[in-house]
C-alpha cells in the first residue's frame, strides 16, 4: 500500500445538512475516498461531526477540511472547526464548480458536491481560512445590507420613471413611490449619497 501524505474532508454545507465525504491522498497521486455522511447543519452536531472525523484520521498526516462558501451556511461550521485548531479551507463557488466541470462531473448531488470537494482539497495546495476580526464582519454585513438597499430604492426609481414615461401616468403611485424613497433615505442616510 502506497503511503498516505495527506487527508481531506469534502463538506457540502447546505442549510440544514453537511454532506461530508472522507479521504486520502497517497503518495502515487491516488485518491480514496474512505467513507461519506451525513450530519445536521447545527452547532450541537458539530462536534458529533468532529468526533467522527478524528475517529478515522492519521494523527501524523495533514488533515484539511474543504467547503463552499454558500451564503451564511457555513459560516457556523468554519468557526467552529478553527476554533478548534483544524485546517479549514473555505472555496468559492465559482472556483469549487469550475474544479467540478474539470472532472467532468455530470451530475451534482450534494454527495457528489462532497467528493469533488474532498477531491479539490487533496490534489490543491489552497490557502487556509482563518476567521475574520469582528470589525471586518461587522463591515462586511453592513455594506451587504446598503447594497440590498440600495437595489431597493434604484427598483423604486426604475418604477417612477417608468410611470411618468407611460402613456397613463397614475400621480398617486408615483407620489407613493417618491414617499417611499424618502422614507428609506431618511431611515437610512447613506442611500442619499447616490
Amino acid at each position: 500500500m502506497e503511503k498516505i501524505i495527506k487527508q481531506c474532508v469534502g463538506i457540502d454545507v447546505s442549510q440544514k445538512e453537511l454532506d461530508v465525504t472522507f479521504g486520502t491522498y497517497s503518495l502515487d497521486q491516488t485518491v480514496t475516498y474512505l467513507e461519506s455522511k451525513k450530519f445536521k447543519n447545527t452547532k450541537k452536531n458539530f462536534l458529533q461531526f468532529l468526533k467522527w472525523v478524528l475517529k478515522k484520521i492519521d494523527n501524523e498526516i495533514p488533515l484539511f477540511f474543504v467547503m463552499e462558501a454558500t451564503g451564511v451556511y457555513h459560516e457556523h461550521l468554519a468557526c467552529f472547526l478553527y476554533d478548534n485548531k483544524q485546517n479549514v479551507v473555505v472555496v468559492l463557488p465559482n472556483r469549487a464548480s469550475n474544479y467540478a466541470k474539470s472532472l467532468e462531473v455530470k451530475t451534482v448531488t450534494d454527495k457528489e458536491a462532497s467528493k469533488y470537494l474532498t477531491r479539490m482539497g487533496l490534489e490543491k495546495k489552497m490557502e487556509l481560512w482563518t476567521k475574520p476580526d469582528p470589525i471586518y464582519n461587522h463591515i462586511r454585513q453592513l455594506t451587504r445590507e446598503r447594497e440590498q438597499l440600495q437595489k431597493v430604492k434604484t427598483m423604486i426609481l426604475n418604477q417612477i420613471h417608468a410611470e411618468k414615461a407611460s402613456a397613463w401616468p397614475n400621480a398617486e403611485s408615483i407620489k407613493r413611490s417618491n414617499k417611499h424613497i424618502k422614507l428609506l433615505e431618511a431611515q437610512y442616510p447613506i442611500l442619499k449619497l447616490n
